[in-house]
């Protein structure tokens, strides 16, 4: 089972990975990306990638211009 990992602090809000992979983000009332129906792990915001959307959150990682995105 891979993971998407979101680490919060470090997100500059630029909305492009709601873009991308609306299924998975969301911008929260901070204006920063959240996780839909993530939960905490470590420093992070964690939710699971469904099988076949590796290319698709792929695509989220490579656009993020602050690195806040990884899978694991």
């Amino acid at each position: 089972m891979k993971l998407i990992l979101l680490h919060q602090p470090s997100c500059i809000g630029c909305g492009s990975c709601t873009d991308i992979a609306a299924a998975y983000f969301v911008m929260d009332h901070n204006g920063k990306a959240s996780l839909f129906d993530g939960r905490t792990e470590k420093d992070c915001i964690a939710v699971e990638l469904f099988p076949g959307d590796e290319e698709l959150v792929g695509s989220a990682i490579a656009c993020c211009p602050s690195r806040s995105i990884k899978l694991s």
